[in-house]
């Protein structure tokens, strides 16, 4: 009987025990809860740095860059974290975001147009739905524009144009 006693209470700690990744995790989360967004960003930087390719570091990064992207605006640290989640994380969806998101930060927030047109041209190689990628091939020729490359933007624009789009789908993409 003490045998089993003393089995049950060392499985009861053990299970009871979680790592320093769970802890930083939970208190990353609740700085977040509590608006002490910088001081999350610091737990989610240290279960990244602890686990760098396990599945919870993957989701500090993700949890992270929606702080550093949306809450502070700190668009170099969101960059980060969604060059992150792009590296380790498994699942292609979460890539397809994190990709969509840096090509959005660079075309939309900092208006880096040299740098969106590399970001878009990654995502446009990997949008399969043609809607999609006609909008992504259009922001490619915005960009060009906006820098003065109008014989490029142009032919971004015959590219989306030559696309098996109906009439209705090209107007749409293009407004």
């Amino acid at each position: 009987m003490k045998i089993w006693l003393t089995l049950f209470f060392s499985i009861s700690l053990l299970a009871a025990c979680s790592s320093p990744a769970d802890k930083e995790m939970r208190a990353g989360r609740r700085a977040a809860e509590s608006g002490a967004f910088k001081e999350a960003l610091g737990h989610f930087d240290r279960v990244i740095k602890r686990n760098t390719e396990s599945r919870q570091a993957v989701q500090s990064a993700i949890e992270g860059s929606k702080i550093a992207h949306y809450d502070i605006k700190n668009y170099e640290k969101a960059l980060e974290y969604y060059r992150f989640i792009i590296r380790f994380s498994a699942n292609l969806p979460e890539r397809l975001d994190a990709q969509k998101k840096i090509a959005e930060i660079y075309f939309q927030a900092l208006q880096a147009y040299e740098k969106a047109i590399i970001e878009l041209g990654k995502l446009a190689d990997i949008t399969e739905n043609l809607f999609e990628k006609a909008e992504v091939k259009l922001n490619i020729a915005r960009s060009n524009y906006y820098l003065g490359q109008f014989d490029q933007a142009r032919a971004e624009i015959a590219e989306v144009l030559r696309m098996p789009l109906d009439e209705n789908g090209h107007f749409q993409a293009m407004s």
